[in-house]
């Protein structure tokens, strides 16, 4: 007869098998399968949130779509574009503080033209004038126009005629 000889998977097969071993690779899989099901839940709920989202904006449902978008920006704080749009639309609803919150919540190198704007506007609204001009500055080198329109409003209100006159011929 001849004997088999054993190759080294059939020699580490005992070890692989010890009570240790197989308690953390079944703990491994368990990890991974619970992992995935959370990414899927999670995926679930930012499909339905941005859903009902829609449904809230087309039903003017100002309170619903506030609220599906805080839960959507605590899942995704990221979501500049979320961000933007929340904080503008509570701006249109005299919710000043929150909006300029969100604003400001936005990476100050991922605020665009417009958002530099109505971080402008949000500033004058809490009585932050210097502020506010700073942004609408820097609003106007990134070449939004309806800053420079706003900046020339506010100096013609604090009686500087000359200097709105000059923003408006630039």
């Amino acid at each position: 007869r001849k004997i088999k000889q054993k190759n080294w998977q059939d020699m580490a097969t005992p070890q692989l098998l010890s009570p240790e071993r197989d308690r953390k690779r079944r703990y491994r899989t368990r990890s991974t399968r619970c992992e995935s099901s959370y990414r899927k839940h999670r995926m679930g709920e930012i499909i339905l949130i941005n859903t009902l989202r829609q449904v809230s904006d087309i039903e003017n449902n100002k309170d619903v779509l506030f609220g599906l978008t805080e839960r959507l920006l605590q899942l995704h704080p990221d979501d500049v574009e979320s961000r933007f749009s929340l904080a503008y639309k509570y701006s249109q609803a005299d919710e000043n503080e929150l909006s300029l919150f969100h604003y400001l919540k936005i990476p100050y190198e991922q605020r665009a033209p417009v958002t530099w704007n109505n971080l402008g506007v949000q500033f004058d609204h809490s009585d932050l004038a210097s502020k506010s001009v700073n942004a609408y500055r820097k609003a106007e080198e990134l070449g939004e126009t309806l800053a420079m329109s706003n900046l020339a409003h506010k100096l013609i209100k604090a009686g500087f005629l000359k200097e709105a006159d000059e923003i408006c011929n630039r």
